[in-house]
This record gives C-alpha cells, sequence and structure tokens, in this order.
C-alpha cells in the first residue's frame, strides 16, 4: 500500500513534466523611436525656403586615400631584451634567434663583424616593436633587416644596393615586394605634371629613392631599396592629387537664380569684401565657385571651413526672390518624395487666389515693361507643347536645370512632349486670367513646371517642400484570441423483452428506438440464443479549441492594405440533373464556388501630424468545417468577423471587440410518461447534455514609421524573432 501512494505521485510528476508547455506568443515589440535632429551647420545637409546647402568631401577624406604597407607585423607575447656589449653576430643571435624565436638569414660579412652592440628595453614590449628597435640599432652599423615572407635577411646595406633592381609598373603597393635588392617602380600620375612630383620626392628621400621624371608618360621612375620605394609611393599618392582636392566644398542650389548669374553676383560680392574669388580654377584664388548648369548647381571651394562658412552666408543673402529681378521667367521643380499630379491639384487651388488677386496690376505692369512679347505669345503657347515653347527660346534669363529646384529659363532646350498643363484656361486657377501663367505636370519625370515672377516662385517654394515629403506609413497589428470549450454527455438504455399473449409470442421494450449513440462504453445483455436483449451507452466528450492569430499588415497613409493567410474553399451552390447518361448513370451538374477562409485583414489607416491614427478596418477570422447539419456535400464555414472605424495613438492597444457566450442544450429521448418517473425513468430514456462555451477577444495596436530608418528597425526587430524560432519535436508521454 506504501509503494503504491508513492509510485502515484511519481507517475503524475512525470506527466506533467512530458506535458508541452504552452510558449509565450511572438509579440510585436519595436524599437524606441529617436526624435529626429535638425542642424544648421553646412557639415551636414541643410534645407531653407531657399537656397540648398550640401557639404561636399573633407580635405582629410581626399588626403587619407594611402595604402598602409602590406607586409605583416610580428605578434606573440610582450618580450623584453637587455643587452650590453655584445659583438654583432652574437646580438642578432640573441634578438631573432633566442628571444623572438623567427627564422632569419645573416650574411656572411655581416657574420664576421666584431662590432660591440648595446641595447636595453625600458619594459616588455611587442615582437614587432623589438624587431623596429633592432633594426634601427643594425641600420646604426651599416646592416639593414629585410622580411621576405617569414624570413628576416640580415646583410650589409651597400650590398643591397648594389644588387640588380627589379621592375614594377603602377601604384599597386600590396604587390611591391620586399627583397634584398632594390627596384625600380613606374608610378603613373592623374594629376601633377612628373617634374613637380619628382623634384618633390627628392627633397624629401635624398638620395634613398632616385625619382626619375617622365613627361611623355606622365609618370614617375623610382629607384631604391623596396620599403624607401614603398614610403615614396605613399607620398606620390598624396601629392599627385588636384588643387581643389584638399580644399572643402559645399554644393549650393539656388532657387531663384540660374547657376551661372547666382556664381557670379556671389564672386562680385566675396571680391568686395576682400576675398581672392572667381568662377574659373585659378592658382591664384583663396576661393573658386563653379556653376554647373545641367543641374542648377554651384559648387564652391575654400581653404578651411570658416572661409566656406562666409561663402554659404552670402549665398543665404543672395538668393531671395528680390535679389533676383522680377522678370518673368520658368521654374522647375523635381518632385522627390510624392506624386506630381498630387501637388499640382493643390497648388491649382492656391494659384487661384494667390494670381487673381493681382490680376490687374500684373497686366498693367507688363504692358509699361514692354513684355509685350510675353503678352502676345500667351495665347499661342496655350496650344503648343512645352517642346515648341523651349525652341522659341522663352525666358532665356538662366539654364533649364532638372534639379530639386532652381529658377529657369528653358531658352534653345527641348521639354517632354506633351507635358499635362495644369490651368491652361484663362480663366482657370493658375492661369492668371491672361493665360501668361502656368502650372505644368511632367509625368514622365513627375516633375513641375511653374512660369511666373520670382516672387510668386518664393512664395509658392515653400509650401512645395513642405509637401513634397515621403508618406508615413502604419504597421497595423491584429491580435485574435479565441478559446471555444465543447462538453458533449449521453446516457441511454435500450432493452427488448420476450412475452406471451393469448398464446401468441411477442416482444416489448425500446431496443432500436432511442438512437443511443455507438460510442463510448457500450454494455450489451444477450440471451442463449445470443441475442441482444440490452444495451447500456455512456459517452463523454470534452473539446477544448485555441485559436491565437496575430495578422500584421503595412499600409501607406491613406492607401488600403490587405493580407489574407489561408485556404479557399470550394463549396457547392448549386446541383442538377441532365439527360446525359454515363454508364446507366444521369450525369450530375454541380456549380462550385470557392469561399476564401482563413485570417483576413483588411485595413485604410489616416496618419495625422500628431502621430493619431484613424483607422478603416475589417477583420475576419474563418475556417471551414465538417458539414453534420446537412446532407449537402460542403463544408461549413466558422466565421468571426468584426468591421469598424476607430481612431488610435501610435503604439496603442485596444480592444477592437469581444464575445462571450455559452450554448447549452440538453435533449430527452424516451417512452412518453415513463422517461419522466424519477430513477426508473432512466431505463426508457436517452439523455444528451452538451454545452459549447466560446471567448473571442479581438485587440488592435498601430504603429506609425516615419521614416526609412525606422522601418528597417521594425524589419529587424521581426527577423529576429523570427530566427529565436525553433521547431521542436512533440513530446512523448513514455519514453
Amino acid at each position: 500500500m506504501t509503494v503504491r501512494r508513492l509510485l502515484l505521485p511519481l507517475f503524475l510528476l512525470g506527466l506533467v513534466s512530458c506535458s508541452e508547455q504552452p510558449k509565450p506568443f511572438l509579440a510585436t515589440t519595436l524599437p524606441p523611436k529617436v526624435a529626429s535632429q535638425m542642424t544648421t551647420s553646412i557639415t551636414s545637409t541643410t534645407t531653407t525656403d531657399g537656397l540648398r546647402v550640401t557639404p561636399g568631401p573633407s580635405a582629410e577624406a581626399v588626403l587619407a586615400t594611402g595604402a598602409t604597407r602590406s607586409t605583416p607585423s610580428l605578434t606573440g607575447a610582450p618580450v623584453s631584451a637587455s643587452l650590453d656589449q655584445v659583438p654583432i653576430p652574437r646580438f642578432i643571435d640573441a634578438v631573432f634567434g633566442d628571444t623572438l624565436k623567427v627564422a632569419y638569414e645573416v650574411d656572411q660579412r655581416v657574420a664576421s663583424r666584431t662590432e660591440l652592440v648595446t641595447l636595453r628595453t625600458p619594459g616588455s614590449a611587442s615582437p614587432q616593436k623589438l624587431v623596429e628597435l633592432a633594426s634601427q640599432v643594425l641600420s646604426a652599423y651599416g646592416v639593414a633587416v629585410v622580411k621576405e615572407g617569414a624570413l628576416y635577411r640580415i646583410a650589409p646595406s651597400d650590398a643591397l644596393a648594389a644588387r640588380s633592381p627589379q621592375v614594377l609598373r603602377s601604384r599597386a603597393l600590396a604587390e611591391v615586394p620586399v627583397g634584398l635588392r632594390p627596384l625600380f617602380q613606374v608610378v603613373d600620375l592623374h594629376a601633377v605634371r612628373s617634374d613637380a612630383i619628382a623634384n618633390a620626392l627628392t627633397q624629401a628621400y635624398g638620395q634613398k629613392v632616385r625619382a626619375t621624371p617622365l613627361p611623355d608618360a606622365n609618370a614617375v621612375l623610382l629607384l631604391g631599396l623596396a620599403d624607401d620605394v614603398r614610403d615614396a609611393v605613399e607620398a606620390t599618392r598624396i601629392l599627385d592629387q588636384p588643387k581643389l582636392a584638399g580644399a572643402r566644398s559645399v554644393k549650393l542650389q539656388p532657387a531663384y537664380w540660374s547657376a551661372e548669374k547666382f556664381a557670379t553676383r556671389l564672386v562680385e560680392v566675396l571680391r568686395a569684401q576682400g576675398y581672392a574669388a572667381d568662377t574659373q580654377v585659378r592658382a591664384n584664388t583663396a576661393i573658386t565657385i563653379l556653376p554647373i548648369e545641367t543641374g542648377n548647381t554651384v559648387i564652391a571651394f575654400a581653404a578651411d571651413q570658416k572661409t566656406l562658412e562666409q561663402v554659404v552666408k552670402w549665398a543665404r543673402t543672395l538668393d531671395v526672390p528680390n535679389a533676383a529681378g522680377q522678370g518673368k521667367t520658368l521654374f522647375y521643380y523635381a518632385v522627390r518624395n510624392t506624386s506630381a499630379d498630387g501637388l499640382a491639384q493643390v497648388l491649382n487651388q492656391l494659384l487661384e487666389g494667390l494670381i487673381g488677386a493681382d490680376r490687374s496690376r500684373d497686366v498693367t505692369s507688363a504692358a509699361a515693361s514692354g513684355d509685350t512679347m510675353a503678352m502676345s505669345a500667351a495665347p499661342a503657347m496655350q496650344q503648343q507643347p512645352m517642346q515648341q515653347q523651349g525652341a522659341m527660346g522663352i525666358g532665356g534669363q538662366s539654364a533649364f536645370g532638372n534639379n530639386n529646384v532652381g529658377a529657369t529659363g528653358i531658352a534653345g532646350q527641348a521639354l517632354p512632349t506633351q507635358p499635362s498643363m495644369v490651368g491652361v484656361n484663362p480663366n482657370a486657377a493658375g492661369s492668371g486670367g491672361d493665360g501668361r501663367r502656368r502650372l505644368v505636370v511632367d509625368p514622365t519625370r513627375n516633375a513641375l513646371i511653374f512660369r511666373g515672377t520670382s516672387e510668386e516662385w518664393g512664395q509658392i517654394l515653400p509650401l512645395l517642400r513642405n509637401m513634397d515629403q515621403a508618406g508615413r506609413e502604419a504597421l497595423i497589428e491584429v491580435t485574435v484570441a479565441e478559446v471555444t470549450l465543447d462538453e458533449t454527455t449521453r446516457l441511454g438504455v435500450e432493452w427488448a423483452l420476450s412475452v406471451g399473449l393469448g398464446g401468441a409470442p411477442s416482444t416489448i421494450g425500446t431496443l432500436g428506438g432511442l438512437g443511443i449513440g455507438q460510442n463510448g462504453l457500450n454494455y450489451v445483455v444477450l440471451n442463449s440464443a445470443r441475442e441482444v436483449r440490452a444495451i447500456l451507452n455512456a459517452f463523454a466528450n470534452d473539446s477544448r479549441v485555441s485559436i491565437l492569430s496575430s495578422p500584421r499588415v503595412l499600409a501607406r497613409n491613406g492607401a488600403e492594405a490587405r493580407i489574407q493567410v489561408g485556404t479557399d474553399v470550394p463549396i457547392v451552390t448549386s446541383q442538377g440533373t441532365t439527360n446525359i447518361q454515363q454508364d446507366a448513370n444521369t450525369a450530375i451538374l454541380q456549380s462550385i464556388q470557392y469561399r476564401t477562409t482563413g485570417v483576413i485583414l483588411n485595413v485604410k489607416p489616416t496618419i495625422h501630424a500628431g502621430n493619431r491614427i484613424d483607422l478603416d478596418i475589417a477583420q475576419e477570422v474563418s475556417e471551414a468545417q465538417k458539414n453534420d447539419t446537412s446532407n449537402v456535400s460542403s463544408p461549413l464555414i466558422l466565421n468571426r468577423r468584426v468591421s469598424t472605424q476607430l481612431s488610435l495613438a501610435d503604439g496603442a492597444t485596444v480592444m477592437l471587440g469581444g464575445l462571450i457566450s455559452e450554448n447549452l442544450n440538453r435533449t430527452k429521448t424516451g417512452v412518453p410518461v415513463l422517461k419522466d418517473i424519477p430513477v426508473l425513468g432512466t431505463l426508457f430514456k436517452n439523455d444528451v447534455d452538451s454545452r459549447r462555451k466560446t471567448e473571442l477577444i479581438i485587440l488592435i495596436t498601430p504603429y506609425v514609421i516615419n521614416n526609412d530608418s525606422e522601418s528597417d528597425a521594425v524589419t529587424r526587430a521581426f527577423r529576429q524573432r523570427l530566427e529565436t524560432l525553433q521547431i521542436e519535436d512533440p513530446p512523448r508521454l513514455l519514453k
């Protein structure tokens, strides 16, 4: 008895340990968002309402292009040396053999030397450092140490110079061999004359490296020991730079000027302040302003950061509408982050009030200034594509650029054929009533073209840039948790009794009449003839179903997104017979329609400036089940669906919907009156008790994705969680 009491807890403990433990659900944990920071320093990209400033590469980045030596350093534990008045051969053996334990070769002329050498290290040093110290000490005695692979060769320095040289070409430092004999290397030059480089190397290295200019090939020939030539090649890399390579630079994109006129005016201002500025690269200029007409861009070069900041300061002062003049011209804006058609529709409504207010004033000023060409050509331009306008040379005040912003005249250049015209009607918005002002959409390049004054463009440009922002996105996560409990209990008795009434045999009972089940426990009573006389059936069913799904979908602001993970289930929608006979059977025609089941999420987010999200959402979780309620050969579809509209804060979790239902069904089948008798009525009835309880909850959490970095962070978070998932074998109770 005691043994049984001990075995029962141990057996239960074993079952618990073998049972599968529930795993935590894979929840979304987004990294914390970092507030974006803005700076006005020209060391980073700066955007204003007018001028765009983008820094160029620094001088340090240009000069730091030299490669390091390819000879690998000697590694190992720190070592120390203390040698007093030992001969050179013994010094070499003590350092390279006893201490460093490396392979080395000593020239016979060095092995016969008798000079005494002293070397003491103040403490432990790395093996490579000890090699360098020993090489410096030996060089004072005219002995050179050269490493070739894993072997150190030690020989007199003059013997190395006497050997025939090797010849190399190009600057490939990694290919320069480390040998005991000198080498020739031809170094190609890209920017500086060969004689200038040769003179600089001769002054720097003296007799160690002989530099010979090769003017015809614009190269320099170097002769010397491998290490010295290697250093000379590195020096050549630094010296062979264009004049402006060591200067600091910044890219300026004027909004109201052409690049040529902006550069000329900026140089005039800098010269008046005392700076040596020019629009061309000259030897005696401290500031170089280079206009690039193709992109309506100006590149400014200066020797130091302080001077460059002064250039940017004057550039911002000049790039204003009043400074650019009041003449009519064309302005080109390449839309970067959204649709040009969408921007044009908004600006079209704005131009109706902006330009219509001063319509009469503009017509009067145009007539007074002699702008008769523009006034007379305006009706014709309404019927001509922009390609023909470019051929006419309209504007002509500046070059036509294809960059983000810029005041551009399109003289002599062709524009895209048949761009969409916004505000072509003289009385429509954006035309100003005289047909001279138009907002043109270039759908091929996703750009806008505006014709008007610099002052008008200055009013539109800040708004245009604020509108030209990448659309934000929202990551919508919906969690559906459902638990279903289904319990069924059946208990029934059927019996039959043979009796004789009036000499005629007969049978009385409920056998086969109550419809008791076949599952569960069946107790059957037989007579001597092996006939069934009574049946007792007992059955209990306990079913628990847990459904946990969490669909996630990323949607753009204002756009509808849909995610569907499931199965298309065939369902019979109609059925009929035909007169066609197949194998003596009448053919049956069925119409099949597929029903989508699974997890389906439809969502349309609207993101506001305060990171609040309005959601139009429809969530569905459905599955196919066996049809036990009818004879139709189609499955039942268990569907849970919710559709609503709500407003949430970024990262907030709320309940989208929920359901708690409980169905209790009790059925008694039996002989009237007799089945209701207490206790004895059990012999005349079949009891079926069933209970079905369902608990359902749907949660939703939106996350605002403002930029690409946040989108990448979300992707990495999900990817890391997926990598932690492991497929495990189901647990077994018996091992």
